[in-house]
């Protein structure tokens, strides 16, 4: 059986994302609306499933809404990403639509309108400003991506 991509992240050995507990204790009393959603996914890296606007099958993506994250991830050249550090507030993607929120699907590297008639959220990696930088390498590495990825072999996704 494959093992997540959130998994594969909390088992970098990396201390700054092992807070894993704390994450969930902080989020326990999340309500299932768009207003929690969004807040949810402005501190937070997550699996979610979801069904897509007009389909009847779920979908899954591991996606964030932190605008810091998401502008470090897509730089690709290392002076990019640090000046994405210091210059990128940390907030999240807000929308008007009470139907729907915009988020980041990582894996794909594109933003995603996701519809609110079915969602439910699956692992978890809670963002921090001490642990974003090392979040970013683990997600460059494991996707293949950046000036310099490593050379480990294939990773297994959860798709």
């Amino acid at each position: 059986m494959a093992i997540s991509f959130i998994d594969r992240l909390k088992a970098s050995g990396k201390e700054l994302l092992e807070t894993q507990g704390a994450g969930i204790e902080m989020w326990k009393s999340l309500k299932h609306n768009k207003h929690d959603l969004e807040l949810f996914l402005q501190f937070n890296v997550t699996e979610l499933r979801f069904k897509p606007k007009d389909e009847h099958d779920f979908k899954t993506i591991v996606c964030t809404s932190n605008t810091r994250l998401i502008a470090v991830f897509q730089a690709l050249k290392e002076i990019d990403k640090k000046k994405a550090i210091e210059s990128t507030p940390f907030n999240g993607i807000k929308t008007k639509n009470s139907s729907s929120i915009l988020t980041f699907n990582l894996v794909d590297n594109k933003y995603n309108t996701i519809s609110l008639r079915a969602w439910e959220l699956g692992n978890f990696v809670t963002i921090t400003e001490k642990n974003l930088p090392t979040l970013d390498v683990l997600l460059c590495d494991l996707l293949k991506r950046g000036e310099n990825p490593s050379k480990k072999d294939d990773l297994l996704f959860f798709r």
